[in-house]
């Protein structure tokens, strides 16, 4: 009995698209085996009895890696309004929301994801259960509670600090919780009252504390930094990946290209809080301050395109307005700002797995662990292609 408790698999002359690069492999067996990739070739049924595997058949279908999205807020719900719905709520009522989340991440084939700021460990104890075998849903990597300037941008799901020391501390205590790497807020933002999203927060000193921590620890930094000085803060304190990144100029993202510095731009969320403003029930501060901010999202998010920054894909799933089919919405808007469709699916897979530090899943090769999607239609011609899933399989086992 293998570790997912299933029986080897076996798709069968499947088209094959890695992750890696632009090549697809024609009609390609993938043989799948205690819940990793174990062997990729032509005519592998020949090599052992079908009758002993469960196979697929591929024919005229491609099989990309499991989707990622580095930017998501899982005690969340989508709705006009989300943090208004765990108002005073308990950690466990709010864990219980969160896992209904992760749970229709996996069903739309996002196998994993990155949630940067949930109060207290409700989502590091979820993560735990998922990853334990105890509940299914998406694989987690978790910032627990983010760092905060007292009264900040998102407190609500945040430890609130003033100072390099007290950042250095909190930093510490949430690393000892177990968190996968540190969120950091260096601006103000859209969807906490009374602040501008191009206001700096924590100051650059505060920052470079909790990247130190992290890094000493081997973990990674996530700066929400929407505002030109913040995000210049964020870059010289070493954060690792700037989260929106709304108001980056050229010299900014020049430098982040430099310092491989991942974007995460989450461009959907800030367009369909422009577009439906508060007749879906969002504040109506939050609604007015979007507007101002699409044409220039758009704009920075190009030239990174052109200035080759790594762009993971991101999309703060679960934020006002964003229920998890909004993931797709993304990807479009992503094409639509001028990333090719070769670059969003790598942006969605392989980019977005470094960044994770996840190097067994993302692409599509032998001993990686098999997080797959297989679609209906080719994602290199048409971005609509990555909702038309056949089957979602994580770690070796079919979830649809």
């Amino acid at each position: 009995m293998n570790r997912t408790g299933q029986e080897p698999l076996l798709i069968r002359s499947v088209n094959v698209i890695t992750g890696q690069n632009d090549e697809i492999l024609e009609q390609y067996d993938v043989y799948i085996e205690q819940g990793s990739i174990a062997k990729i070739g032509k005519n592998l049924a020949n090599e052992a009895k079908l009758a002993d595997w469960n196979v697929i058949e591929g024919t005229g279908k491609y099989l990309i890696p499991g989707l990622i999205d580095t930017h998501v807020h899982l005690v969340w719900d989508g709705s006009g309004d989300p943090q208004a719905e765990i108002e005073g709520k308990s950690e466990s009522y709010m864990a219980l929301m969160a896992a209904r989340q992760a749970q229709d991440c996996l069903k739309n084939g996002i196998t994993t994801v990155r949630d940067v700021g949930s109060p207290g460990e409700t989502v590091l104890n979820l993560r735990d259960a998922i990853k334990g075998g105890k509940l299914e849903g998406a694989n987690i990597v978790s910032s627990g509670s983010a760092l905060v300037m007292i009264g900040g941008h998102g407190w609500f799901l945040g430890t609130e600090i003033s100072g390099p020391e007290e950042a250095r501390r909190a930093a510490r205590e949430v690393l000892k919780q177990g968190a996968d790497l540190i969120k950091v807020m260096a601006t103000g933002g859209i969807y906490t009252q009374g602040e501008e999203p191009g206001a700096p927060q924590l100051s650059e000193e505060e920052m470079r504390a909790a990247v130190v921590e992290a890094h000493n620890q081997g973990k990674k930094v996530a700066s929400h930094a929407q505002g030109s000085t913040g995000i210049h803060n964020s870059i010289q304190a070493g954060v690792d990946s700037v989260e929106h990144c709304i108001f980056a100029d050229e010299k900014a993202l020049t430098n982040m290209q430099d310092r491989n510095i991942f974007m995460v731009p989450t461009l959907a969320v800030m367009k369909r809080m422009a577009d439906i403003g508060v007749g879906g029930g969002l504040p109506e501060y939050a609604a007015e301050k979007a507007k101002r901010v699409v044409k220039i999202h758009k704009e920075t998010f190009k030239t990174a395109v052109d200035l080759n920054v790594k762009i993971a894909v991101g999309t703060d799933l679960f934020a006002p307005y964003l229920p998890v089919e909004q993931y797709f919405t993304e990807l479009k808007i992503m094409n639509d700002y001028g990333m090719s469709l070769s670059d969003v699916l790598k942006s969605a897979t392989s980019v977005a797995a470094e960044l994770l530090q996840l190097e067994d899943r993302g692409v599509i090769a032998e001993n990686k662990v098999a997080d797959l999607v297989l679609l209906n239609e080719n994602p290199l011609n048409d971005v609509k292609a990555y909702q038309n899933q056949e089957m979602i399989i994580k770690e070796g086992r079919i979830i649809k």
